[in-house]
């Protein structure tokens, strides 16, 4: 089982607006696709993104691929959210928000 206690504060849970980039301790510490449900009853899904920015609250697309297990995301009109705030211009992983509660 993997360790997801790293990203985890210990009042507040996971920060779904965290953007991970490589070489952040905690960029590997969670698996990518897990989701977990936030108090506004909204699923987060942790992904991967490309090295293209992607906007704030932008609709975007997740793919499941792999192996190993790959998730990534693109800006496009698919059933996630950025809330992450704007993604650097480089890989990096964050938590997208379902359109759908």
């Amino acid at each position: 089982m993997t360790n997801v206690s790293r990203p985890i504060d210990d009042l507040l849970g996971v920060n779904l607006s965290d953007v991970l980039a490589v070489g952040d301790a905690r960029y590997s510490s969670v698996p990518l696709g897990t989701v977990v449900r936030a108090a506004n009853g909204r699923m987060y899904c942790f992904v991967e993104t490309s090295a293209v920015s992607i906007a704030d609250n932008t609709a975007v697309i997740v793919t499941e691929g792999g192996p190993p297990p790959a998730f990534t995301v693109a800006a496009g009109a698919g059933s996630w959210t950025n809330r992450s705030g704007a993604t650097p211009a480089a890989v990096s992983r964050i938590w997208v928000e379902s359109n759908a509660i």
